[in-house]
C-alpha cells in the first residue's frame, strides 16, 4: 500500500512537471505544439502502464481528468495561434508595403506556418496596394514538416522575363517540392525545411537576373526601383 501511495505521488509530481512546462513552452511565440502534445501523450501512457495498476483507482482517474484538460487547453492555444496567422502576416505584408512602396520585388518569410492562406493573404496586399511588386514568400512549419513558397509576378515583369511558376521552380527541388502554376501565380509545398535561407537567397537571386537588376553589395530581400 506505502509502495501504490508513493507511486501515485511520484505521477502527481511528474504532472505538475508536465503541466509547469506546458504553460511555461506556450507563453514563447514560436512553441512546438507537437512536442507538448508528444510529451503529454507520454505521460498518458506511462499513467495507463499496467505498473500503476496499484495506485488508488480514484487518483489515477483524478491524474486521467488533469491530463485530458491540459491537452484541450494546448489544443484550444494551437486552434487560437492558427486563426491569428493570417492577420499577422496580413498586417506585416502592410508594414513592408508602407516601408517600400512599388518595390521591384521582394523575397519574404512570413511567420505563416503551414498556412497557404495567409500567404495568399500576404500576396492579396501587394496585389492591391503595391501592383507592380513581384512577390516570393515563404513560410517554414517545423511542427508539420512544411515548407511553403508563393509566387505572383505582375504582367509586366512576366514580358521582362520572371515568370511565377519559373521562380517557384527554381528552388522546387531544393525544398523537396511539389507543385506549379502559370506565369504569373505559382505555389509549392516541401518538406525541407532547414533550406530556408538557401531557397530566399537562391529567389533573390533568380529574380536579380530575369529582371535585370544587379545584385546588390549587401544582401537585401527587397530591391527597389532606380
Amino acid at each position: 500500500a506505502n509502495k501504490a501511495l508513493h507511486r501515485a505521488d511520484v505521477l502527481d509530481k511528474q504532472f505538475a512537471q508536465l503541466k509547469e512546462t506546458v504553460e511555461t513552452e506556450t507563453k514563447k511565440k514560436d512553441y512546438s505544439h507537437k512536442e507538448l502534445s508528444n510529451a503529454i501523450n507520454t505521460y498518458s501512457k506511462s499513467l495507463e502502464d499496467s505498473s500503476q495498476a496499484s495506485i488508488p483507482y480514484w487518483r489515477r482517474d483524478d491524474l486521467r481528468k488533469q491530463v485530458k484538460k491540459l491537452k484541450d487547453s494546448l489544443d484550444k492555444l494551437d486552434r487560437d495561434r492558427k486563426a491569428a496567422v493570417l492577420t499577422e502576416v496580413v498586417d506585416e505584408a502592410k508594414r513592408l508595403i508602407e516601408a517600400t512602396p512599388n518595390a521591384t520585388f521582394i523575397v519574404h518569410e512570413f511567420k505563416a506556418l503551414s498556412s497557404g492562406k495567409a500567404l495568399d493573404g500576404a500576396v492579396k496586399q501587394y496585389k492591391n496596394l503595391s501592383p507592380s511588386t513581384c512577390c516570393m514568400f515563404l513560410s517554414v512549419d517545423e511542427d508539420a514538416g512544411k515548407i511553403l513558397a508563393m509566387s505572383n509576378v505582375p504582367k509586366e515583369s512576366v514580358t521582362i522575363g520572371l515568370k511565377a511558376n519559373e521562380w517557384i521552380n527554381n528552388i522546387q527541388d531544393l525544398i523537396n517540392g511539389k507543385g506549379g502554376g502559370k506565369d504569373m501565380s505559382a505555389q509549392a509545398t516541401g518538406t525541407n525545411t532547414s533550406c530556408l535561407q538557401e531557397a530566399m537567397e537562391k529567389s533573390t537571386a533568380f529574380a536579380q537576373k530575369k529582371l535585370g537588376i544587379a545584385p546588390a553589395p549587401s544582401k537585401l530581400k527587397v530591391e527597389s526601383k532606380a
